[in-house]
């Protein structure tokens, strides 16, 4: 059966990289369970292309709170972000990471 295309895909329905921290931090988990892994490499916010996306990533009980939580924990080592339209948008981003704590 050829495969078809969705009107609306699931991912774009319930963007993961945008969830509150408090959620983030119960999905990092299971996803490392369901792997039978302690720890990944790499944690990426992913397709970040507009400006009020990083605001929601840096705002207070934002995803970057649950990023930078698990790197306290030893869960992930890296934390990066991906972006394909904007360069504009990634400079964004790297300057409201500025204020992250490094490893």
């Amino acid at each position: 059966m050829p495969a078809r295309r969705l009107s609306s895909p699931a991912w774009r329905r319930r963007p993961f990289h945008l969830a509150l921290a408090s959620r983030l931090r119960a999905r990092f988990k299971q996803s490392l369970k369901r792997l039978a892994i302690d720890h990944i490499d790499l944690l990426q916010h992913h397709e970040i292309i507009r400006f009020d996306e990083a605001d929601r990533i840096f705002a207070e009980d934002g995803a970057m709170d649950a990023f930078i939580e698990a790197r306290k924990e030893g869960k992930t080592r890296y934390i990066g972000f991906t972006g394909h339209k904007d360069p504009r948008v990634h400079l964004y981003m790297l300057s409201k990471a500025k204020g992250v704590p490094r490893p």
